[in-house]
């Protein structure tokens, strides 16, 4: 039974099948061609893009293709830095519950370029983050807030309303991880107004080594890459170079052609889980289903924390935060205050149940709490009330 799917999810016969095809049928590499075969790899990588784009409403030439959002989130601080959107001096705003992907690259940043970093804590009682902070520091040195909409700990779901009001309210970037997201919804960026945004797609069933960056269209010309080969390069002289147009001169490597055809599948299996017929567009057909994928996630998570409630009341083991089953995703962590969780995880599997003990790359967040690491068991759409019963009833035997 595998139950650590927010570290990544399996992968869908139909994503597997489109890849095949695409080795087998379409493979070549891509621009600058010549021939038919390389003609149907380039379609294949364009619709990746309008695939995305759909499933984010953005706009094609708003996304960028990266490796992953690690890859994406050190990308964007680097670029950020270098078109001067920081300077020495300014501030940046972290999440204290985010990812280390998002922590590291701009601790390293802060190194370097002499920034000041401020974590915005979270209010225990409404497990939110605590906005009112924001009001204490001088926020006009603020250049760029980052958030996660999703914790990958918790599963807490961030109010995206506040979220877009933070724009309005002060005159910083606004930057959002939603690794944790967008398996469960989509998100609309031209209503939740942000400035930058970025996920992967192995969390959503496409392949390892999928990511996506988005932005607004008013940051593409100003920012400069700080990858360049290939076709990022319009001209190249002995003295000098110029870049091709956003967003191609942000993509220089050598494609990642399975990755689009993984990603863009993804997605399609996703949407074609609702009636084509009913609706309009993609975008119409894949929120369809996600409602319904969302109505489906609830009736799990109600189950969940019914459970820890009654292992609670039997055993010393705590679900972090809160065991409402209300704002959230079906992520939870736990610890037990007499057990390892390494030890609980290592019997579990035993039984042939898969959950992930440690940090789940959030150590300011255990700190803050504190807690060394917990234990995390987390669902996706082929998982179904036996599964949880199951991981129960050995969670218990485990305990006793």
């Amino acid at each position: 039974i595998y139950l650590d799917n927010a570290a990544t999810v399996q992968k869908p016969a139909y994503v597997l099948d489109e890849v095949q095809y695409f080795l087998t049928h379409e493979y070549a590499n891509i621009h600058r061609w010549s021939y038919p075969l390389a003609r149907a790899a380039e379609e294949q990588w364009d619709r990746a893009r309008t695939v995305v784009a759909a499933v984010l409403n953005a706009s094609e030439d708003e996304i960028v293709r990266t490796h992953n959002a690690t890859h994406s989130s050190n990308l964007l601080v680097q670029m950020l830095c270098k078109s001067d959107y920081v300077n020495s001096g300014d501030t940046i705003v972290v999440g204290l519950w985010d990812h280390h992907a998002t922590i590291v690259p701009r601790q390293a940043a802060a190194q370097r370029f002499d920034l000041n970093i401020v974590y915005l804590p979270f209010d225990q009682e409404t497990r939110q983050y605590d906005w009112s902070y924001l009001d204490t520091i001088d926020m006009s040195c603020c250049s760029v807030i980052h958030i996660s909409l999703v914790s990958n700990v918790t599963g807490e779901i961030i109010d995206q309303e506040t979220v877009k009001n933070l724009s309005k309210k002060y005159k910083s970037i606004i930057i959002a991880d939603c690794a944790q997201l967008i398996p469960h919804m989509t998100v609309d960026v031209k209503n939740l107004s942000i400035d930058f945004l970025y996920c992967t797609g192995h969390k959503c069933g496409a392949l390892t080594g999928t990511g996506v960056l988005r932005w607004k269209k008013i940051h593409r010309e100003r920012l400069s890459p700080v990858e360049v080969w290939w076709w990022a390069v319009q001209m190249v002289d002995i003295h000098w170079h110029s870049f091709q147009s956003a967003p191609d001169k942000f993509e220089p490597w050598t494609p990642n052609l399975v990755w689009a055809v993984s990603l863009r599948a993804s997605f399609e299996r996703i949407a074609s889980l609702a009636f084509w017929s009913h609706y309009n567009s993609f975008r119409e057909q894949l929120l369809a289903w996600y409602k319904v994928l969302w109505e489906y996630e609830q009736g799990l998570i109600d189950h969940v924390c019914t459970n820890f409630i009654q292992l609670q009341q039997a055993w010393k083991i705590k679900l972090i935060w809160s065991v409402s089953p209300h704002n959230r995703v079906w992520v939870f962590s736990r610890y037990p205050t007499e057990w390892s969780v390494h030890d609980i995880a290592r019997r579990l599997w035993k039984e042939n149940i898969c959950i992930r003990s440690w940090a789940h790359c959030a150590y300011p967040l255990h700190n803050a709490l504190p807690l060394p690491w917990t234990a995390r068991m987390s669902l996706r759409i082929y998982n179904d009330m036996s599964d949880i019963t199951t991981f129960f009833n050995h969670l218990d035997q485990c305990l006793n």
